[in-house]
């Protein structure tokens, strides 16, 4: 690369760092709604690329990038050199992650689009016997015995296919699910002890999985990482959109995987809240969906060690600086939409008929 094309590209890359530091601002509407007509292009684009490759494109970016980046740095031939390119490195990777998909932070929530307060503890506890109810009939029909456990038959493809498909009928955005990649991450291994089920790569576009998570987490975690691909960034967000399209699947077994998890979450804001009332509603669940409650629990604890609390505190941060004020907290805000979504459903079906 000659000297004056790499002065137009330092120029053209500081003149894009400028505009996303100017108009990439929580709330600024006008922006995100602009930048929302391209997305669905570019993610089609990059999803066409990645798919024709096969590979997990984007762990394999992870493992040759750092090497690349220390290479680069290394041939600086002076101190300024070296500063220089850590700037417009750094600058480059700011840019093409928030121009790529870190924008989706500024989308405007859920919350605030419907304007809903706080919960009452009387409708936790109802949303909470729901959800028993649900998950209890569901599980009776996967399971003759209800002491035993549901164990997924479909394999991770045939998962992914009836993940896309479910998330496609809630019509959220306009992208075509069928394209979006959906890998086993080369790093689940390394993922299971720092604590995380999933992730997107905000460069390649790809959802990756743990494949060493119980098999009953493979519908929930996937579906939570699809709906990170079509825009919604905010976890708790990420939680409402995959169990909801959980819930909606012709497939029985995705089904309970969405419904389980939403208890799981209700469950837990439940314990928080009133541990008498906890226990009581523990006895009313079949004693297999609690055993495909430890089983989550005991891959927790197989992986469980020093390390991960200080990732965790790492991606709180994370979150916190891209627009998430609760941090890695708002991953359980998902309650606040489960509650928002059964009481809303019964005052409709209270609503009298005209």
């Amino acid at each position: 690369m000659n000297l004056k094309i790499k002065r137009i590209f330092k120029f053209l890359l500081i003149f894009i760092f400028i505009l996303i530091l100017l108009f990439n601002k929580p709330k600024n509407e006008w922006f995100y709604s602009s930048y929302i007509l391209i997305y669905p292009i570019w993610i089609d684009l990059i999803s066409n690329i990645t798919n024709f490759l096969k590979l997990n494109i984007g762990d394999l970016l992870y493992l040759i990038s750092f090497p690349i980046f220390f290479k680069y740095l290394y041939k600086s031939k002076t101190r300024r050199d070296f500063l220089s390119r850590t700037a417009f490195t750094s600058i480059f990777i700011y840019s093409f992650f928030y121009l790529s998909w870190g924008i989706h932070y500024n989308k405007k929530s859920i919350n605030e689009e419907y304007a809903f307060g706080d919960y009452q503890i009387n409708e936790l506890v109802e949303t909470t016997d729901y959800y028993i109810r649900k998950v209890n009939n569901i599980h009776e029909t996967l399971s003759v015995n209800p002491n035993q456990k549901v164990t997924l038959t479909s394999s991770f493809e045939e998962i992914v296919f009836e993940c896309k498909k479910s998330i496609k009928e809630l019509k959220t955005i306009n992208i075509s699910t069928e394209n979006l990649k959906v890998n086993k991450s080369y790093f689940s291994l390394l993922i299971s002890y720092l604590g995380f089920n999933g992730y997107i790569n905000p460069f390649t576009l790809e959802a990756n999985i743990n494949s060493r998570l119980p098999k009953i987490s493979y519908p929930s975690t996937i579906s939570h990482e699809i709906a990170h691909q079509i825009g919604y960034a905010s976890e708790n967000e990420a939680n409402y959109i995959g169990i909801i399209s959980n819930q909606i699947s012709k497939n029985v077994e995705i089904n309970y995987s969405g419904n389980l998890v939403a208890l799981q979450h209700l469950l837990r804001e439940l314990y928080l809240n009133n541990k008498i009332l906890y226990n009581n509603k523990i006895e009313k669940i079949n004693k297999g969906v609690l055993k495909n409650i430890d089983e989550k629990a005991e891959f927790r604890k197989k992986y469980k060690n020093k390390l991960e609390p200080f990732v965790k505190k790492a991606y709180d941060l994370y979150l916190k600086k891209n627009n998430q004020s609760y941090g890695i907290k708002s991953y359980g805000l998902v309650v606040n939409l489960l509650i928002y979504d059964y009481q809303s459903k019964i005052k409709l079906s209270s609503s009298p008929s005209i």
